[in-house]
């Protein structure tokens, strides 16, 4: 019997961040936010742009159901939102989870980030976390067909034109594909997800053939046309399409960032070597994964040279990290006992002996410093003094 009373508590968690995202994103919405809202709003009118592939449907499609624009917005927000967190409980459902796999679950870089930063709530970035987490439930599934193959070439096509920065996290398919297949004693083949970098990579080519600049004054005048207020026009249409790599460097030495932000990934990596650890896989050690990160964030380096928000994308690489972790849990299936779930459940995580007060004093000191380490840090995701 699966510990069912593991699962309440986790999908309570889950219900707790799901009912603050949708509220924040409900107020947004109502403030008619030129960030969170206004970046899914920008279309083709100006000519083709980058990102303007999801006002595009949007527009369509609110005409289609007659429904207002900012209601559809929030609507496709929190359904990507709602879905993407489906797929991930999915991921670790059933599986032996440790006590460090939690502290993943917990850090204010992954599921706690946008309750810090309000300002990351119903960003593009949930599309790629919401293909990733179902591209690994079929992973999982042993279903990556030609048809699913055919599907995600599809949505990475589409998922680049809604915003560029799903390109420069693609390598992750891969690095998933990878661990499927040791983990299922087959031979690697990069086919298995080549597919989603050439739909990527083809959508970034025609971006860079057929865009155009994005036309602030136009796609405003337009959303203003449509009944929105004046403040949809900050935000993204308010910030210029001319800042260098040059204005970032002198942007982030002013500010701090290098120290800041790399304090913070440090931090946010600490668990999941911690993690790595515990699990004594035969497939990734510590050594190897501190490997494969670097080229990850290596490959993401452009959206660090070319934008301010340098606490997001080391979000995303975080949150992308926690999914493909879900993929060295192993099955596994326990009574519903007490023992069985302090056995399993934090295993590795507390120190053992065979005194059994000395085992209490040790749970409770790690419990108190966890706690400390979960509280005592934030990040934000750009803009620090």
């Amino acid at each position: 019997m699966q510990n069912k009373f593991f699962k309440l508590i986790i999908g309570c968690v889950f219900i707790i961040f799901f009912a603050s995202y949708v509220t924040t994103l409900k107020y947004a919405s109502d403030m008619n936010n030129g960030w969170i809202i206004t970046d899914w709003l920008l279309n083709f009118k100006g000519g083709f742009i980058r990102r303007g592939l999801s006002g595009f449907f949007m527009f369509i499609l609110a005409d289609l159901i007659k429904l207002d624009i900012k209601t559809l917005v929030f609507f496709v927000q929190s359904l990507l939102y709602l879905g993407y967190m489906i797929f991930f409980f999915f991921l670790f459902f059933g599986k032996k989870i440790n006590g460090w796999f939690l502290i993943l679950l917990l850090l204010p870089t992954t599921l706690r980030f946008s309750i810090f930063d309000k300002m990351t709530i119903g960003r593009k970035e949930i599309i790629l976390f919401f293909i990733f987490n179902f591209f690994l439930l079929i992973q999982e599934k042993n279903l990556l067909n030609s048809f699913f193959k055919t599907f995600f070439f599809l949505m990475a096509f589409v998922g680049t034109l809604f915003h560029e920065l799903f390109f420069f996290y693609t390598p992750y398919f891969i690095f998933a594909s990878y661990l499927k297949c040791k983990l299922d004693n087959k031979t690697f083949n990069p086919h298995h997800s080549l597919f989603i970098i050439s739909g990527s990579f083809l959508s970034v080519l025609v971006l860079i053939l057929f865009g155009q600049p994005i036309n602030n004054f136009l796609i405003c005048d337009y959303l203003l046309s449509k009944g929105l207020n004046k403040n949809i026009c900050s935000g993204i249409l308010a910030f210029s399409e001319n800042f260098t790599v040059v204005d970032v460097w002198l942007f982030a030495k002013s500010n701090n960032y290098f120290w800041y932000y790399s304090r913070n990934l440090f931090l946010s990596l600490l668990p999941f070597l911690l993690f790595i650890k515990s699990i004594k896989s035969r497939i990734i050690s510590v050594r190897k994964f501190l490997l494969i990160f670097s080229f990850l964030f290596s490959f993401s380096l452009p959206l660090f040279l070319l934008a301010l928000d340098w606490g997001r994308w080391i979000y995303i690489h975080l949150m992308l990290l926690m999914f493909v972790s879900t993929l060295l849990l192993k099955k596994y299936y326990f009574n519903f006992r007490s023992r069985d779930i302090n056995k399993n459940i934090f295993s590795y995580f507390f120190l053992k002996t065979k005194n059994q007060s000395l085992n209490i004093l040790y749970s409770l000191i790690t419990v108190l410093v966890c706690f400390y380490f979960l509280t005592s840090w934030n990040m934000y995701h750009c803009c620090i003094k």
